[in-house]
């Protein structure tokens, strides 16, 4: 267990699918108080990140950054197909219905790509890293581990 309440670590993990970085700070307080800053989309992880942090440092602000950035396959910006036909079929109906001389093949494909949802969020991205919150938890544990040699 952490005795001191302030303190810094920082650990970086790389593989081929993702880089995970976390830095954590803490600063005294009578009280343990986590704040944490994640990627979107990683609202899931954040009870496990916040037992761990308990679970070694005792009472203390601890400010959490985590760093998730995609490699390889994940990093492309998948395409919410779904999505896309959706609104290519919006088009084409509200086209003919009120448009004279729409033509279906006149949409352009770029204008439905830049529409909200159809290109991946980052949520999205990480969704695809395999094994993602065990290994958030082991960066964190090791950052952990480090802040305590501060």
């Amino acid at each position: 267990m952490i005795r001191s309440m302030t303190g810094y670590g920082a650990a970086e993990q790389t593989n081929d699918q993702v880089r995970l970085a976390v830095e954590i700070r803490t600063v005294n307080n009578r009280f343990f108080k986590a704040n944490q800053r994640l990627p979107e989309g990683l609202g899931a992880v954040e009870m496990t990140i916040e037992n761990l942090l308990r679970a070694s440092i005792s009472r203390g602000t601890v400010n959490l950054n985590l760093t998730v950035e995609p490699k390889g396959e994940s990093a492309r910006a998948p395409v919410n197909t779904a999505l896309l036909a959706a609104y290519l079929k919006d088009v084409v109906d509200f086209g003919e219905a009120h448009l004279p001389g729409f033509r279906p093949q006149d949409v352009r494909v770029e204008a439905l790509l830049a529409l909200p949802g159809v290109v991946g969020s980052e949520q999205v991205l990480l969704v695809g890293i395999a094994d993602l919150p065990a290994r958030i938890e082991a960066v964190v544990t090791d950052t952990s581990s480090s802040s305590a040699n501060c």
